[in-house]
């Protein structure tokens, strides 16, 4: 028996249309930067960016720079509930103070700024990064050397989130950055 040819059904849109809806599939879930920056600290410079989802990141190599720590690899020396926790917070003694709330904040997202695809976390996670090195502190858990180092940037990196964030506040009270 012999095969029937397959017909091909014409498509009945323009062109336009028909180039829309292949882009359209093709596109990637990752979020796009719409603007991207950078936050001086210090001597510090922190990358950030705002997603066209709205979220505010700064880079995963930004908040290890942060805290003067080179940038490793994600690895297992810590998962809670199946949550791989990033290397800067991945130590048996901050366990305590890593919440169901500071693991979601934990979790990377990869986007692109204009032709580079980055990793980045949510802009909220440093401050909480902060406060987990300093309650250590607090609660005298800490006791490397390197640990001590990293909350006393967190104090540095906190106040200089204040300083900022009374300005902004202030602008935000009043409307002042609108006019």
């Amino acid at each position: 028996m012999a095969k029937m040819p397959k017909i091909i059904e014409p498509i009945k849109a323009d062109f336009d249309d028909l180039a829309k809806s292949l882009v359209t599939k093709g596109k990637s879930n990752i979020p796009i930067a719409r603007v991207s920056g950078t936050i001086p600290i210090g001597d510090i410079e922190i990358d950030c960016a705002v997603l066209e989802n709205e979220t505010r990141v700064l880079t995963a190599k930004s908040v290890f720079d942060s805290f003067g720590r080179a940038r490793k690899g994600m690895n297992s020396r810590l998962e809670i509930d199946g949550t791989v926790i990033p290397p800067f917070l991945a130590t048996k003694n901050l366990k305590p103070y890593i919440t169901q709330e500071v693991m979601e904040w934990t979790k990377a997202i990869e986007y692109m700024d204009g032709n580079k695809k980055k990793t980045g976390y949510k802009a909220g996670l440093l401050p909480i990064m902060c406060k987990i090195y300093l309650d250590a502190r607090r609660d005298d858990v800490l006791k490397r050397d390197s640990q001590l180092k990293l909350a006393d940037q967190s104090e540095i990196l906190l106040t200089a989130f204040a300083q900022v964030g009374i300005g902004a506040l202030v602008d935000e009270a009043t409307g002042y950055q609108y006019s």
